[in-house]
């Protein structure tokens, strides 16, 4: 899956994850790891993200992974907190691994009124 920070990262290949990047950890490829994600790894993290922000509890790591990519990530929740507009929004740390290569992100989404978990789009 605000989620990201000062660039909307997955605006076009995550955009289904719902993610925005904080902080990306710097790697000696420049290129962000997510652009190398197959369609099969974006549906497989936006379902694990999904499931996370709605089933797991703060502080446990769910995990997806794609056997025919070989590609995998992790969602944690961190904290849940209610939003002013009284919806339920939740801080996670997401990653993605691709060949040995782990980025890891910090988002936030909150849940909307059809109990979707929606992306807060970054300042």
């Amino acid at each position: 899956m605000r989620l990201i920070a000062r660039v909307s990262l997955l605006s076009g290949l995550l955009a289904p994850l719902g993610c925005t990047t904080v902080g990306q950890i710097r790697n000696a490829d420049p290129a962000p790891l997510y652009t190398r994600m197959t369609l099969e790894d974006v549906r497989s993290a936006n379902q694990s993200v999904q499931i996370a922000l709605e089933n797991t509890f703060s502080g446990m790591r769910s995990s997806w992974k794609n056997a025919a990519s070989g590609h995998s990530g992790t969602v944690t929740p961190l904290s849940t907190f209610k939003s002013k507009s009284g919806f339920y929004c939740r801080v996670y740390e997401e990653t993605i691994t691709i060949d040995n290569r782990t980025e890891r992100y910090t988002d936030t989404a909150c849940r909307d009124s059809d109990g979707r978990w929606k992306p807060v789009a970054a300042k």
